[in-house]
């Protein structure tokens, strides 16, 4: 069975995100415009308009009132405005839990990062290890019975 493909929006997002990353563009020069983007990926005004829209709520570009869209000057943050939320189990409520943190965290602008580890103990681990890696902003961490990964729990109560 074949994963299910991204909305055509994301995709776009993607593929400018990694044209960003690879200096395609740079602050001080326009960025590419929505009729560009329809052109290039040959997709609608409005998944166009949502690509920008996107990449403009994330902070990657800006838009100047006559001006354009740019890159956002990028300035190292000590946290990537984002939380880890890692899943050992589910049950009935689960589903209310994550509504509750999703809307949370898109309000206060923050990224959503879900790992269901499925009683998988190392992909619970490897989760922990990488919202550390990222500087994630916050972990909430919703463990198994029998969570045998202390080691990691211990090193990301010392990064607080």
């Amino acid at each position: 069975m074949t994963e299910p493909r991204p909305p055509l929006y994301q995709q776009v997002k993607r593929e400018l995100l990694a044209a960003i990353a690879a200096g395609e563009y740079t602050p001080d020069r326009p960025f590419v415009t929505q009729r560009e983007i329809c052109d290039r990926f040959g997709v609608s005004h409005a998944t166009a308009v949502r690509a920008l829209n996107e990449l403009a709520a994330e902070g990657h570009v800006v838009r100047r009132r006559g001006q354009g869209t740019f890159v956002a000057e990028r300035k190292a943050p000590l946290t990537d405005r984002s939380v880890s939320c890692v899943l050992q189990n589910h049950g009935p409520h689960v589903t209310q839990l994550l509504a509750g943190v999703e809307a949370a965290c898109a309000e206060l602008g923050y990224r959503l990062y879900l790992t269901h580890c499925e009683g998988d103990m190392v992909r619970e681990a490897n989760a922990l290890r990488e919202a550390l890696a990222h500087k994630a902003s916050g972990i909430i961490l919703y463990p198994g019975e029998a969570s045998h990964v202390a080691d990691v729990y211990a090193d990301v109560r010392s990064q607080r």
